[in-house]
């Protein structure tokens, strides 16, 4: 009968095959000896070069079990450092979803029980990547509003308008006066962004523009995240980590001009929260050092 270990072992191995060039290539291998070396209890999980996971000289217990779930965890924030965090979430929802399909649900009973995070890892992804119905409707209120001004006050042809919109996968449908915009049933805030930054550039509408419109709404569009989208960052009050669960827990990011101490105790991630945040600001046209 399989073991927790045995199946969390499983479990990290798919993981690792099915990502295995991506983790060769960001070295995984120092995220796992600091791991091990962190957690005594995984100390003799054995992993190869090619990533293959062999955990027979771990004894089953609550530590190991532990050791081996962090583990997950960790490769999952690391993945997130580089690829994001729909990204990281995806790969390792895959992953998850393939050894589910290979067990029957009587045999995943114990460990799902044990470590339902780990399992919710997918659905968890989904709804965060969604964020909240208010934020959305918000984002597409402001929208509406520069695309009508555009058209109203900046002299921009409806047919160039309607063009545009019409080919946005975010809008299921526009009314001829511009007056009424259908958003997709599926919107998200990240989608939401991505259309309102995508459809000032290509329609080519200046930055002036749109913050004075911006900037009759208050502090809102900083706040959800839209003048951090269209300025790269230049404009917003706060900076990002680039994590979107911590970046809607902490409005955009943290405050700028402040200094911030993070601590806590060894294993945590730590370091990967900061070269997260640091990763985040370069590419928005910051320095780090």
């Amino acid at each position: 009968m399989a073991t927790n270990v045995s199946l969390l072992a499983e479990l990290l191995e798919i993981i690792f095959q099915e990502n295995r060039e991506l983790l060769l290539e960001l070295n995984i291998s120092n995220v796992i000896f600091a791991n091990k070396r962190e957690k005594p209890a995984i100390a003799e999980l054995d992993v190869s070069p090619e990533l293959h996971v062999n955990a027979e000289r771990i004894i089953d217990g609550p530590a190991s079990q532990f050791g081996l779930a962090s583990l997950i965890f960790t490769v999952r924030d690391y993945l997130e450092v580089f690829e994001g965090t729909a990204e990281s979430n995806r790969r390792v929802a895959e992953a998850i979803s393939r050894f589910s399909q290979a067990h029957d649900s009587r045999e995943l009973a114990s460990v799902k029980e044990a470590f339902p995070d780990i399992f919710s890892i997918g659905t968890m992804a989904q709804e965060a990547d969604k964020g909240t119905p208010e934020d959305i409707g918000t984002i597409c209120a402001i929208f509406t509003t520069v695309m009508a001004k555009a058209h109203q006050d900046a002299g921009m042809g409806a047919a160039v308008l309607l063009a545009h919109l019409r080919q946005c996968d975010a809008v299921k449908s526009v009314s001829d006066d511009l007056i009424n915009i259908d958003f997709a049933d599926n919107i998200t805030v990240d989608s939401a962004l991505n259309m309102f930054s995508d459809a000032i550039q290509k329609l080519g509408l200046s930055q002036s523009f749109v913050n004075q419109i911006l900037e009759t709404y208050g502090p809102i569009p900083d706040e959800i995240g839209i003048t951090a989208r269209l300025s790269g960052g230049a404009d917003s009050s706060s900076t990002a980590f680039g994590c979107a669960p911590i970046d809607r827990l902490l409005r955009d990011g943290l405050k700028k001009d402040v200094t911030v101490l993070l601590e806590g105790p060894a294993g945590v991630e730590k370091e990967i929260l900061a070269s997260l945040y640091l990763m985040e600001g370069l590419q928005r046209g910051g320095c780090a050092i």
